[in-house]
């Protein structure tokens, strides 16, 4: 959600497509780009690390490194 604190009304509202938040997803921490066009959400459930991109004037999103050895743990 976009908060307007100066007139504390919510200005917008995003939601998360069910084929991004899926069964078991844990999203915990968002981070903006510098531009502020874009969020990145961090998703530490059941899949490995994740990352859902959202482009904050559209409301498009997607997830990046799903299933990419680079989130996964370890199984040694």
């Amino acid at each position: 959600m976009r908060i307007d604190l100066a007139c504390d009304q919510v200005t917008k509202a995003f939601s998360i497509p069910e084929d991004e938040a899926l069964q078991g997803t844990y999203l915990n921490d968002i981070r903006f780009s510098p531009d502020g066009r874009t969020g990145y959400i961090t998703d530490s459930g059941t899949w490995g690390a994740i990352i859902i991109v959202v482009d904050l004037k559209s409301g498009a999103s997607f997830r990046a490194f799903d299933g990419h050895a680079s989130t996964q743990m370890e199984r040694t």
